[in-house]
């Protein structure tokens, strides 16, 4: 793992400290997978990809942009829409732990760069 301060970078894997279960999904989207797992017990999104770092609290906390996913339903969070096109959710640092550093997994994140070419 790695330095705590050098971890919030795109790419690497955070669990969310209390899951993330917006009421707007559970009238939709569990409706389709309910036939598989009670939405009762479904607890929420547990993890997220960091997508961007934002800024910080005047506290020194930063902000990060988390695509969320749910590994024992294999539901990744998306646009309200429901087109299936992942969409993210803003958190602070401190309502997240780091899980897997990509640089460890052995991929990179990938830089954008202005105009959208990696």
């Amino acid at each position: 793992m790695s330095d705590h301060n050098t971890f919030w970078v795109p790419g690497n894997i955070v669990k969310l400290k209390e899951p993330y279960r917006p009421e707007e999904l559970m009238r939709s989207t569990l409706a389709i997978v309910e036939h598989l797992y009670d939405p009762e017990l479904w607890k929420g999104f547990t993890y997220g990809i960091i997508a961007e770092v934002y800024g910080h609290s005047r506290h020194g906390i930063d902000h990060v942009s988390l695509f969320l996913y749910e590994p024992v339903l294999h539901l990744i969070y998306t646009d309200e829409a429901h087109s299936g096109i992942p969409t993210y959710v803003d958190f602070s640092t401190d309502e997240c732990v780091p899980y897997k550093d990509s640089r460890v997994l052995g991929y990179d994140p990938i830089t954008v760069r202005e105009g959208g070419e990696s």
